[in-house]
């Protein structure tokens, strides 16, 4: 009996059919569809939300102005969130008299700007703050912003950029990349449940998709986590640039990678948010905001770190000295 044998020419085609480092985009899919579908199963937990639509011009959800402001929530989260802060800071000062370089503190210290685009995204996202007479620091668009904001981002922000800069800086795989987005993105989620949670600071209100657990809508994670992350990249690709005082540049890096993100992924969610659709459309949404989310990353994988996003087990690409640096290479 005559059996055939795959000659070592199609064996090796087979094995090369996935890149090493390289997923198995089956098995990336089939897992994908399951998380899906647990989020939506566990969305669908939930009442529809009740929407007050202004019948005016805009036809658009509007913000519960009646809401309750609580001092005491507020006073006991700018507390733990400038705890949180704090050691974000502490962090990046032992960084800078260990090297002496200061970016890393100036990468912290960027984060309490995202209270700017805050004001924006909150309007297109259907956020509202509380009004309160005695803790008004600045109002844009309307919108009455506080300390609490400035303590939330200055918490979230300065803890979790430091540590995708310094993920970047040590060279750890893309694996690790990947793995420090998803951090900021379960830090996001903790950070606001909790919050939320309390409540009397911010809320909700709209057409919200994918509230998954019990008040923060998901699509909302990969925006947060996406624009730290641009910003920490930013940061660690131009470190040459940036040395000495010229990393008071991220004051405006910060909250301009934040904008970017939001305007390049959450168009899905702010449309279903600021309409009245059916749940299957309201939630699609919010999946699109999730996909566009892992396409945001990989392409500042891709474009700011020189990476293949795909390939797990790279490494970071060897570094140019400045004074050798050459336009188009990665510095």
């Amino acid at each position: 009996m005559i059996t055939a044998t795959p000659s070592n020419e199609s064996m090796s085609t087979s094995s090369s059919r996935r890149k090493h480092g390289h997923p198995n985009w089956a098995v990336v899919a089939a897992v994908a569809v399951v998380v899906v579908a647990i989020m939506l199963a566990l969305t669908a937990r939930h009442d529809t939300p009740k929407l007050n639509i202004d019948r005016g011009a805009f036809r658009m959800p509007t913000p519960p102005v009646d809401a309750k402001y609580s001092g005491g929530n507020t006073l006991a989260s700018i507390i733990w969130l400038g705890v949180v802060a704090l050691v974000g800071f502490g962090l990046a000062i032992r960084d800078f008299a260990r090297t002496r370089l200061p970016l890393a503190m100036f990468v912290t210290i960027s984060a309490p700007m995202i209270i700017f685009p805050e004001v924006f995204v909150d309007v297109m996202g259907a956020v509202w703050y509380p009004l309160s007479e005695s803790d008004n620091v600045f109002t844009i668009l309307g919108r009455q912003m506080g300390t609490f904001i400035i303590a939330g981002w200055f918490g979230f922000g300065s803890l979790f950029m430091y540590t995708i800069y310094k993920v970047f800086e040590r060279g750890l795989s893309t694996r690790g990349i990947w793995l420090a987005f998803l951090a900021a993105g379960i830090g996001s989620i903790v950070f606001e449940e909790i919050l939320q949670n309390l409540g009397g600071m911010y809320l909700y209100y709209g057409n919200q998709p994918l509230i998954v657990l019990w008040k923060l809508p998901w699509w909302w994670m990969p925006c947060n986590a996406g624009g730290v992350f641009l910003a920490a990249a930013i940061a660690y690709r131009l470190r040459d640039s940036l040395r000495g005082w010229r990393g008071l540049a991220m004051l405006v890096i910060t909250p301009a990678s934040m904008g970017g993100v939001y305007g390049f992924i959450a168009l899905p969610s702010w449309i279903v948010v600021n309409g009245k659709y059916n749940w299957w459309v309201t939630q699609l949404g919010g999946v699109a905001t999730l996909v566009l989310g892992v396409v945001c990353v990989a392409l500042i994988i891709r474009l700011v770190l020189n990476r293949d996003p795909w390939d797990l087990s790279g490494d970071a690409p060897q570094r140019v000295p400045a004074q050798d640096y050459v336009p188009g290479t990665v510095k």
